[in-house]
């Protein structure tokens, strides 16, 4: 099933986006946080998920504009490097677990009280609002 997302990256490193593959995996990726949306009506499996356009709003401005290219060029081989990667390790997608295939807009800084948007055009959006610090 495909379902939408939002990702809450959070990294104990003060430059990220500069800092390199070794600091970023000791980061776990900036992983934290995600926001599992609803599951994609069927009919999008012979769709381009490369050229599928989102938009992310904070405040009910858009802020961020990507496309599912951003992740290693299509949703669809960041998932099946990933599933080849666990079967190499004798290991598989267990029933109820998540994959996110990657980041399709950039980062944004969102402050608590911030309400955000990610609207994936022709299949939905997922909202979410900040409430605290965490």
């Amino acid at each position: 099933a495909l379902r939408l997302g939002i990702e809450i990256p959070d990294s104990r490193l003060s430059g990220f986006a500069g800092a390199g593959a070794p600091q970023l995996v000791a980061d776990n990726a900036c992983a934290h946080l995600f926001v599992l949306g609803q599951v994609v009506a069927s009919g999008w499996r012979q769709n381009d998920l490369a050229a599928q356009r989102v938009a992310l709003c904070v405040d009910g401005d858009e802020v961020a504009v990507g496309c599912g290219a951003h992740a290693l060029g299509d949703p669809r081989d960041a998932l099946v490097w990933f599933v080849n990667h666990l079967s190499s390790r004798g290991k598989a997608i267990e029933p109820g677990e998540f994959v996110t295939t990657g980041v399709c807009a950039g980062p944004v800084t969102v402050k608590p009280g911030q309400s955000v948007i990610a609207r994936f055009d022709g299949y939905g959006e997922v909202n979410l609002r900040l409430t605290g610090e965490d």
